[in-house]
C-alpha cells in the first residue's frame, strides 16, 4: 500500500510481530492470492523465513498445517515464554511438513537455545527435520551464507515438488 510505513498498517506492537494472528492472516493471504494464479500448485508451497519473519514461517506452517509442503528458517526458534514475538513450543509441535533450522551460535539477537529448543520439539513429534549450526555466524551474516542457500535448497528439492524445466537453472 502507499503512503504508509513498511509493514502496514504500520502498527509495530507485539500483536504485529513475527509470530502473531494478523501475520497469519497476511501470510494466508499471499497463500490465497498465488491458489487463484492457474500456474501455482497450491500442494507445492513452501515457506521460508529469517529472525522474525522465522517466527512468523514456524508459527504459519503449525497454524496452517496442511497448507504448505516443507518450510524452514534462519535465527529463529520458539520460546518457553509467553508474550514474545517467537512461538510457542505447543504450537510448533502443530507442524507437519519437512522443517530445516539454521542458526549462527554467535547470535546475539535471537539466542540459539531457541532453535535447539525447536530442534527438540521436532525430535519429539517425529516429523522430518535438520538443524545445522554455524561456528562463528552472527544473526545477519546466516541469513546470506552460500552454504545455508546450498542446503536449503537441496531441502526443498527433496521434500518440495518437482523444479518446472523453466526455472531450474535459478540460483538461490
Amino acid at each position: 500500500s502507499g503512503g504508509v510505513p513498511i509493514g502496514s498498517p504500520g502498527d509495530s506492537s507485539l500483536i504485529n510481530l513475527g509470530a502473531s494472528t494478523n501475520n497469519y492472516l497476511r501470510s494466508m493471504k499471499c497463500w490465497d492470492i498465488l491458489a487463484t494464479l492457474n500456474y501455482v500448485d497450491t500442494n507445492c508451497i513452501l515457506a521460508f523465513g529469517h529472525s522474525r519473519g522465522a517466527f512468523l514461517t514456524t508459527g504459519l506452517v503449525a497454524t496452517y498445517p496442511n497448507k504448505f509442503k516443507a518450510a524452514g528458517h534462519t535465527a529463529g526458534g520458539v520460546s518457553p515464554q509467553s508474550g514474545f514475538s517467537a512461538p510457542s513450543s505447543t504450537l510448533a509441535a502443530q507442524i507437519r511438513c519437512p522443517y530445516i533450522i539454521h542458526h549462527g551460535d554467535a547470535d546475539n539477537t535471537v539466542p540459539l537455545a531457541m532453535d535447539s529448543l525447536l530442534n527438540s520439539v521436532f525430535n519429539t513429534t517425529g516429523i522430518p527435520h535438520q538443524f545445522y549450526q554455524y561456528n562463528g555466524y552472527t544473526h545477519s551474516s546466516i541469513s546470506q551464507d552460500s552454504l545455508m542457500l546450498s542446503r536449503t535448497k537441496q531441502w526443498f528439492t527433496t521434500y518440495g515438488c518437482p523444479i518446472p524445466t523453466s526455472i531450474n537453472n535459478i540460483n538461490l
